[in-house]
């Protein structure tokens, strides 16, 4: 959500705003030893699934440097490197599933202006950013 707002509203300083949606990780042996039992087997389940770390590492890479992706902003890219597009206003059960399974569409609410007013307002409040850019995303 913050993201599209911020495109928007800092289209002409020269900043490029995205999110890549992480479908997940793998966990290090680390990680997983700090968890309870039961959510160390959950855990340990999802890492047969996941790809490691640095496959997003460099998806994030790819797009920070790659010409493709410079004038882009406000978008939400997948892990296939794809603009992804907001889904159906009131998605049907095959479209829920779509969107929780699939990696084309993000949830509509994302472009909901007074959900992500209360989500601004709130970073605001456990950030202190008030003095210097309070202007940001209003």
């Amino acid at each position: 959500m913050i993201t599209f707002r911020l495109a928007e509203q800092l289209k002409n300083e020269g900043f490029s705003f995205y999110y890549l949606q992480i479908n997940g990780a793998t966990m290090s042996k680390e990680t997983l030893a700090k968890f309870t039992t039961g959510y160390r087997v959950v855990a340990w389940i999802q890492n047969l699934f996941f790809r490691p770390p640095e496959f997003m590492a460099d998806l994030y890479y790819e797009i920070c440097t790659s010409e493709r992706f410079r004038q882009i902003s406000g978008a939400c890219i997948n892990h296939r490197l794809e603009m992804m597009e907001p889904g159906p206003k009131e998605p049907g059960g095959k479209d829920q599933i779509r969107q929780v399974f699939g990696a084309s569409f993000y949830p509509l609410y994302a472009h909901d202006r007074g959900t992500s007013d209360k989500i601004l307002k709130f970073c605001k409040e456990v950030t202190g950013l008030h003095a210097e850019r309070e202007n940001i995303a209003d």
